[in-house]
């Protein structure tokens, strides 16, 4: 359980790596958007950061 915590708590580029090391793809796989503290463009509201 703990491998699965460290895991998702990877930054992106390392996490590719590790995917690569264990001969996975990584294609399909996209970033979140981080969060800028800017007001949403569809309804105004104040983004988390």
């Amino acid at each position: 359980m703990a491998e699965k915590e460290r895991i998702k708590k990877m930054p992106v580029k390392e996490l590719k790596a590790y995917l690569d090391r264990h001969n996975t793809s990584h294609a399909d796989l996209f970033e979140k958007a981080e969060n800028t503290g800017d007001n949403c463009r569809l309804c105004g509201k104040q983004q988390q950061e």
